[in-house]
């Protein structure tokens, strides 16, 4: 089943629109927000610590980002409050072959596809729930064969670490550390580097039981 047939262009919940994400209207946004936002923006977005934004890195990872796919196994939505109408992130699903072997060192089923979703929410807009509700109907349209084709398939998050909005909204999600407590955390008292906002990042986990018990919770809360 190809994405055009299991993809729609929009998807509206009780607080946002979700539209499918296109360079020429969304990407201005995004760049604006993180050059905006400064070192600390762009490592929330991008993982890497800069110490500042004059960085060759920040231009290079930002020309080279981009919504849109030429593939079934990407699909990206662009984040849009219903009562602003402006754009406040986005949130994308990857189907990706575990190159680097993570699986078999998180002690999961090795030689198998996952399925990557990540997420940025600008940070005027943080703080409202809206990571959770758009991830969580994302999530609930891939596993419900909605969107790619979910069922049966491990999702995927990284996250930092010390980043605990997104951390709390992934648990309520039913995703899960796998390595638990086993991360170290980076130094920054040399004073040498610039602060790292979101720590380590940690691979988390979701199966779809997982995340209809966490649905079942949300919706009895």
């Amino acid at each position: 089943m190809g994405e055009a047939d299991v993809a729609p262009e929009t998807i509206e919940t009780e607080n946002l629109v979700l539209t499918r994400s296109v360079d020429s209207r969304d990407k201005p946004m995004l760049t604006d927000r993180i050059m905006r936002g400064g070192p600390t923006e762009f490592t929330r977005w991008s993982g890497f610590v800069v110490p500042d934004m004059g960085a060759g890195v920040v231009g290079e990872e930002l020309d080279r980002f981009t919504f849109e796919s030429d593939n079934d196994k990407n699909v990206c939505y662009s984040i849009f409050p219903k009562c602003s109408g402006d754009m406040v992130g986005y949130v994308s699903l990857v189907a990706t072959v575990d190159e680097f072997g993570l699986a078999s060192y998180l002690g999961l089923p090795v030689g198998r596809e996952y399925t990557e979703i990540e997420w940025f929410i600008f940070k005027e807009a943080r703080g409202r729930g809206f990571a959770e509700e758009a991830v969580g109907t994302v999530l609930a349209g891939f596993f419900g064969g909605k969107l790619l084709e979910g069922s049966g398939c491990t999702v995927t998050a990284m996250v930092g670490s010390r980043d605990a909005e997104n951390l709390e909204a992934a648990s309520r999600l039913g995703f899960r550390d796998p390595l638990a407590t086993g991360w170290p955390e980076p130094d920054d008292d040399d004073g040498d580097e610039p602060h790292d906002p979101i720590g380590v990042l940690r691979m988390l986990t979701l199966e779809g039981v997982e995340f209809e018990r966490a649905e079942a919770r949300l919706c009895s809360a």
